[in-house]
């Protein structure tokens, strides 16, 4: 996904990360999990557009966090001159020592 020029690059574990988040809401409600998908692209679009609007998680490293709307789930990235990387997405109650486990 590209654009201004940012190329959205999804790291493995977050491609995982997704699809198990998903595949759980779709055997709550039908549906659900096409909802939390379409929640999630839209929160990849809003980064796109606005890099630097969410907070930051670790300054040092560039990594800010944004947090999806209606879903209680966490997208950690990184930005880099060309592209932004998404590192995980992570439940919101879980501790943030698993962002630092992906970064290694």
């Amino acid at each position: 996904m590209r654009k201004n020029s940012l190329l959205l690059v999804i790291s493995t574990p977050a491609s995982l990360d997704t699809l198990e988040i998903a595949e759980w809401y779709e055997k709550q409600t039908s549906s659900l999990g096409d909802k939390f998908l379409d929640e999630l692209h839209q929160s990849y679009n809003n980064i796109l557009s606005f890099p630097e609007a969410c907070g930051w998680f670790n300054k040092d490293k560039n990594i800010r966090k944004c947090r999806l709307p209606h879903f209680p789930y966490h997208i950690f990235y990184l930005i880099e001159k060309s592209e932004i990387r998404i590192i995980t997405i992570i439940h919101s109650s879980r501790s943030t020592r698993f962002v630092k486990r992906h970064l290694k």
